[in-house]
């Protein structure tokens, strides 16, 4: 079983480089993504995992089979990470020449539809082993950080044999681990599905971002990571109507994505995004940020954490002391010449004033915390509740110095 390890040393899978797709237009190949039906005894002659080509391909038995590997391994962190980066490899090398494929005249032969089908079943069934394996591990080498034995693992890093956690999880594949059981799930093959235009969208150069375009972009932008085929279509000609009644709106469109990042994107969706420009709503990208800060900090629910009924009042002021939180230390606000009473109306009628203002400052480092959920988030509302306090029940407003002091405690 060494032997088979060390032999994982050896592989020099390098990626092909992509080619202009020669002699036929491809800029609808989106449209036309080819189903994978792979041959069901099929075994790739490129992976040198015997054991799991015999036992589980062949065979098909349970696919704890890597038990004795990773055991035999266990002592190797190096070995087990050449192992891994093998897989990981083969899977891309496989993913490059299924596209290369298709992108030179519209069609895959059956030898591409099986290497890819192959490794991106051994991927899942890998992902789903994954933790036995690491248990494994564990009682060899006596136990352990739990994040290394990810990292070695394939847990992360740029050779992760792991499914792309950005394509929404489907179903595993069957008990026995074959392909011919697996691909023959109707939701396996659904998942597969997803898995398959992920990969077109990232490594074909029919993709549509490889025309160099901004319609081009805005395209893969709503097809990337992930698309519904029975929307994308409508989407794109809604998008292309909208852009053909006024020139420069798919210029604008590309602009304010392309400035977005992915995390953005997947967070908001960019069809979401696509549509709020369409209407108006959003001209820049700093728009977008700021859309999603306002679900975060409806005022009702902000104004919430501060619990307002605690608050010491008198005739002509009042004060609100708070603890030692994570992220700012205990302190005392403290408003005289405006009643509790008076301050709340000025609250909601400056709300949005008040929130752009704190988004400004806080932006980049606030939409993080917020995205968490975590009880940061809560700390940075109960934030800017203060805030708005303060500005409203001071003469000076948000220009008072109480404020940019609180704000420093988040400031980016």
């Amino acid at each position: 079983m060494k032997h088979l390890l060390a032999a994982f040393l050896l592989l020099a899978f390098a990626p092909v480089a992509l080619a202009t797709p020669p002699g036929w237009s491809c800029n609808s190949a989106w449209e036309h993504i080819p189903e994978l039906d792979p041959d069901p005894e099929y075994q790739s002659q490129n992976d040198p995992d015997l054991v799991y080509r015999e036992r589980v391909v062949r065979y098909h038995h349970p696919y704890s089979i890597w038990a004795s590997e990773v055991s035999n391994a266990a002592t190797s962190f190096i070995q087990i990470r050449a192992v891994i980066a093998g897989w990981s490899n083969t899977l891309e090398a496989a993913e490059i020449q299924f596209w290369q494929d298709y992108d030179a005249d519209g069609e895959v032969s059956q030898v591409s539809v099986n290497e890819l089908a192959y490794w991106l079943h051994k991927r899942e069934v890998w992902t789903n082993y994954r933790s036995n394996a690491a248990a494994t591990m564990n009682q060899t080498v006596g136990g352990g950080s739990g994040d290394v034995t990810k990292f070695i693992l394939g847990g992360n890093g740029q050779h992760s044999f792991l499914s792309p956690g950005i394509v929404p999880p489907g179903a595993a594949p069957s008990p026995a681990g074959t392909i011919a059981d697996s691909y023959a799930d109707s939701e396996f093959q659904s998942y597969v599905r997803k898995l398959v235009r992920h990969s077109f969208l990232t490594h074909s150069a029919c993709r549509p971002e490889r025309q160099n375009t901004p319609s081009g972009r805005v395209l893969q932008d709503i097809l990337f990571p992930h698309y519904a085929e029975t929307t994308a279509e409508a989407q794109w000609n809604e998008v292309q109507a909208w852009a053909a009644a006024s020139p420069g709106r798919m210029q604008q469109l590309d602009t304010i994505l392309s400035e977005l990042t992915l995390s953005q994107k997947l967070d908001s969706g960019s069809w979401e995004i696509i549509r709020s420009v369409m209407s108006g709503e959003v001209t820049s990208a700093s728009d977008v940020g700021f859309k999603r800060f306002k679900q975060f900090t409806e005022r009702f629910s902000t104004l919430r954490y501060i619990y307002i009924e605690k608050a010491q009042q008198s005739a002509n002021g009042f004060s609100l002391s708070y603890t030692d939180e994570k992220s700012f230390p205990r302190g005392t606000i403290s408003i005289r010449g405006a009643t509790l009473d008076q301050v709340q109306p000025c609250v909601a009628d400056n709300w949005d004033t008040i929130r752009k203002y704190y988004y400004d400052k806080t932006a980049r480092k606030g939409m993080a915390i917020l995205l968490e959920h975590s009880m940061t988030g809560i700390q940075y509302r109960k934030h800017l509740a203060y805030i708005s306090l303060i500005a409203c029940g001071s003469a000076d407003g948000l220009d008072d110095p109480r404020v940019e002091e609180l704000i420093s405690t988040f400031a980016d």
